[in-house]
């Protein structure tokens, strides 16, 4: 089990390399010689960007941190590095596939893409409780998890090792994340109970999974997913890994999936949409709960192609959220 935490990648992508790759300039290299544009914001107000570098970015060095999520480390024989990489490669990498697979039933109009975009969201949910850039908020998220202990013993020594774990570099990490020592290693906990497989009705699962599959099963939410392609126009890619909006009815997040196209996922909870409406009868809870039992279970997918009203918002709230 010890196994499973310990990698020797000191260059740690808080937005997966896979991930970048479908947004490369130059997606026919080899790995290696694979580069990302990569943009400065000049002004969040008006949006105006600047590219960084007319050659691009190598992926392997970038949005990446050193030993980002490594919380013990052998600092004399450097063979010992206890972090999630190999937890997170469970996700990565299939996010090629999965991504390309959706975009080419698409264009064949094959609509039997809901699994796609089932583990499409997984993996992007983890991209955004990840990001070293949104740790105060993902406490906050995590707060009903951050409570428990794991009591399968197999896993109460890495616990530990997160708690307690050598670590000399973080010091440097929580200035450079304007964190404390406590937020950073509730974020890590978090992130652990979120990864650690348990058994449920006979099978494993873990709680990012759970979490996932409760947003798409909870029959008080009205379920749209939207994709949105482009021909000849590019889809920027954030270093949050998402954007957001939320209100107190909808739910709404966006994510790039490769240079040309970007997925909307928007959950609309239907109690508190009623509650807006002044719907307080008996007739009108009948409503919400008769429209609960027949779109409780459906997911309403749409997509659109070169929809450039649709493309600038993204990309303006893309630069914004950055």
């Amino acid at each position: 089990m010890t196994k499973k935490f310990i990698n020797q990648t000191i260059n740690q992508h808080y937005i997966s390399q896979a991930e970048q790759r479908l947004n490369a300039i130059n997606p026919d290299a080899k790995p290696s010689k694979q580069r990302i544009y990569s943009f400065n914001i000049v002004n969040r107000e008006s949006f105006k960007i600047e590219l960084e570098n007319d050659n691009g970015r190598l992926i392997e060095n970038n949005l990446s941190i050193f030993d980002l999520y490594s919380f013990d480390v052998d600092d004399e024989s450097k063979k010992l590095r206890y972090n999630f990489e190999l937890l997170f490669n469970k996700y990565e990498s299939n996010i090629i596939m999965h991504t390309k697979s959706l975009l080419k039933k698409i264009d064949n109009r094959n609509k039997d893409i809901l699994n796609e975009l089932f583990n499409i969201f997984i993996l992007k949910t983890l991209n955004s409780l990840r990001n070293p850039f949104c740790i105060k908020k993902t406490i906050n998220t995590l707060k009903p998890i951050l409570q428990y202990i794991p009591t399968d013993k197999k896993y109460q020594g890495i616990y530990r090792k997160i708690i307690n774990g050598e670590a000399k570099h973080l010091n440097y990490l929580y200035n450079l994340l304007d964190v404390s020592e406590e937020q950073y290693k509730l974020w890590l906990k978090g992130l652990f109970m979120l990864l650690i497989e348990f058994e449920h009705k006979g099978e494993k699962i873990n709680m990012l999974e759970s979490l996932a599959r409760n947003i798409y099963e909870n029959k008080d939410n009205y379920k749209t997913i939207t994709i949105n392609c482009y021909d000849d126009h590019s889809v920027l890619l954030s270093d949050r890994g998402f954007n957001s909006l939320e209100d107190n009815i909808n739910s709404i997040t966006e994510f790039n999936l490769n240079s040309s196209s970007f997925v909307i996922y928007s959950f609309t909870n239907l109690n508190k949409f009623a509650e807006t409406q002044g719907w307080t009868s008996d007739y009108h809870n009948k409503v919400i709960e008769r429209c609960k039992e027949v779109q409780g279970n459906i997911i309403h997918v749409y997509y659109d192609r070169n929809n450039i009203e649709l493309l600038n918002q993204y990309n303006k709230r893309t630069i914004y959220q950055a």
